[in-house]
């Protein structure tokens, strides 16, 4: 069973036939990983639960919970590097950071501490030239939920956990012309 949660994340934009910039003016190729985010946590995804016979469900509150609620909320949030997010009383002091990845995913594992029953925070910008249809694919060890534009695209939280692979979900997303915050 899989017991680090949202270890690893793989994102992957398939993009029909015109390229998008990223906000870094970094220019996309049709199935290009985006390497380049902000990512802040690790933040607790259950305050009761024990690593031994542990399932996804209703006591992963971390997951149900919106960290990002000082920033506009998760769907509306629009962090920079060095944005801190405080919750005092759960004993809470987190950065974002930008993070370069050297590969096609983000190892969480290997940047947070801990990293064991945690959730963290992922956040890009895309920029495009003009309206598109575009499929998001992404993987996740264990559960992911997907913003884009201030709406919930997207959420996958198994019961028993699952193993990462790149591109486990396929989403279908609209980007508008301009900007598009992608969490």
């Amino acid at each position: 069973m899989v017991r680090k949660i949202t270890v690893l994340l793989f994102v992957l934009f398939l993009i029909a036939s015109t390229s998008c910039t990223k906000s870094t003016n970094f220019q996309y190729e049709p199935n290009t990983f985006i390497k380049e985010w902000l990512i802040c946590g690790p933040f607790p995804n259950s305050l009761n639960c024990q690593l031994q016979d542990y399932k996804h469900g209703a006591r992963c509150d971390g997951f149900f919970t919106d960290y990002l609620e000082s920033m506009d909320g998760e769907v509306n949030a629009v962090p920079q590097a060095g944005d801190k997010i405080s919750i005092p009383e759960r004993k809470i002091n987190q950065k974002w950071f930008l993070y370069n990845s050297p590969d096609d995913k983000i190892s969480l594992n290997s940047i947070l501490t801990p990293n064991d029953m945690v959730v963290a925070y992922a956040f890009t910008q895309v920029v495009c030239q003009e309206d598109k249809k575009a499929i998001l694919a992404v993987g996740s060890n264990d559960g992911l939920q997907v913003f884009l534009n201030g709406e919930k695209i997207h959420e996958m939280h198994p019961r028993n956990g699952r193993w990462l692979q790149a591109d486990n979900d396929y989403v279908p997303v609209q980007l508008k012309a301009g900007q598009n915050n992608l969490m």
